[in-house]
């Protein structure tokens, strides 16, 4: 813990940090800033509308001629947002051990405050846009699985020509991110945070499988996968996409629970495809229920010797899936990649917990869209330094 003077410092930076960008953006207009993967594009008559309103307002605001809005009113409550969680906010920003983590955090605020329209993010750049395109080129076959998700279509791609010997239907953001830009790892982190060669992998909400087949690809014959996914339609394309790879199905165990703290809780869930989340405790006669098991009662139950990296991204469930594997952090002290994007809250209260069980793991950030989802917590312990 860094003394008063120091904390006191670093909390200014930040503050004078996250001001500066907001400030500084206040006025800028990025109409072209939205990732139409995953929002879609407002056509039509009421798209243009829309468009001209936006410019309109950021004009005036350039001007000083519109001081309140339905945007200011949003801006304000925001900011107050980002007001009652500056004490935890701090404490990240000072847990981070590199500067491209303490900047992509200020980022991220500015953005929470402003949105698309007047941030672009620091991932936005003419790489990510080539890597965009370069996905669209990966398509093989004319067939695709529907999910009940914002009406997405799941189309067949071929990985093989950017270093992955994997076939699956997946969305091209997905491929970007999982693929591309390998989200579940992080090289400018001390030390490096990744899954390698020979790791017992936890996957936790595995989804349609892409990610358990990363980690397949990743940990070679030697590692293996346990694939936490318990939503039907989720699991169905899961078992399809290992199908279509059986070299590495074999290294990929499929666990069909959720995790939670503790084992045997009956919780009902609102299936969502990948956005399926836990609801709580299930009430008499509720339509979609869940038995949990927790980390540590699956570490005990199969006897793993060992638990080398565990990824997270189960819709706001991660915190209290962490508190169900205390044991296997302090026993085994594996490398972490966890969502940290669905609340503040759990921006603020996950690194946290982390640092308050005292076992020495040192913190970066990564985010690999140009909107506000998808910012990952890695964390290694310091023992694992070269």
């Amino acid at each position: 813990m860094a003394p008063p003077s120091e904390r006191a410092t670093v909390d200014a930076r930040l503050a004078w940090a996250v001001t500066r960008a907001i400030v500084g953006s206040a006025y800028a207009y990025h109409p072209d800033n939205i990732d139409t993967d995953r929002f879609g594009r407002l056509g039509g008559v009421r798209g243009l509308l829309q468009r001209l309103g936006t410019a309109l307002r950021a004009r005036l605001r350039q001007r000083g001629l519109l001081w309140v809005s339905r945007r200011y009113a949003s801006d304000i409550y925001r900011v107050d947002v980002l007001s009652d969680h500056f004490e935890g906010l701090s404490r990240v920003y000072r847990m981070l051990g590199d500067e491209i983590s303490r900047d992509l955090l200020v980022q991220l605020l500015a953005y929470f405050v402003l949105e698309h329209e007047r941030v672009r993010l620091p991932t936005n750049t003419p790489a990510y846009a080539a890597n965009r395109a370069l996905v669209d080129t990966l398509v093989c076959g004319g067939d695709s699985i529907p999910v009940p998700f914002l009406g997405w279509k799941l189309s067949l791609f071929d990985l093989g020509r950017i270093g992955f010997p994997i076939r699956l239907y997946f969305v091209p953001m997905g491929v970007l991110s999982t693929f591309i830009q390998q989200q579940y790892s992080c090289t400018h982190s001390d030390p490096p945070v990744a899954a390698g060669e020979g790791d017992i992998v936890i996957d936790a909400g595995s989804c349609w499988g892409d990610t358990a087949l990363y980690f397949a690809q990743r940990v070679g014959p030697a590692g293996q996968v346990y694939a936490f996914e318990f939503i039907p339609g989720n699991l169905a394309v899961l078992e399809r996409n290992l199908a279509l790879n059986p070299g590495l199905a074999g290294r990929v165990a499929v666990v069909r629970q959720p995790l939670w703290s503790a084992p045997g809780q009956e919780l009902a869930y609102q299936d969502n495809g990948p956005g399926s989340q836990i609801c709580g405790q299930a009430p008499p006669g509720a339509a979609h229920t869940a038995v949990t098991t927790s980390i540590d009662h699956f570490v005990r139950e199969r006897g793993l010797r060992r638990v080398d990296f565990i990824k997270m991204d189960i819709e706001g469930a991660e915190l209290e899936a962490l508190r169900g594997a205390t044991e296997t952090l302090r026993a085994h002290r594996p490398r972490l990649a966890l969502a940290v994007y669905h609340s503040m809250d759990d921006l603020v209260r996950i690194p946290q917990f982390l640092s308050d069980l005292d076992l020495g793991y040192r913190f970066a950030l990564g985010h690999t869209t140009i909107h506000n989802e998808e910012t990952i917590l890695f964390a290694a312990p310091a023992a694992a330094q070269g």
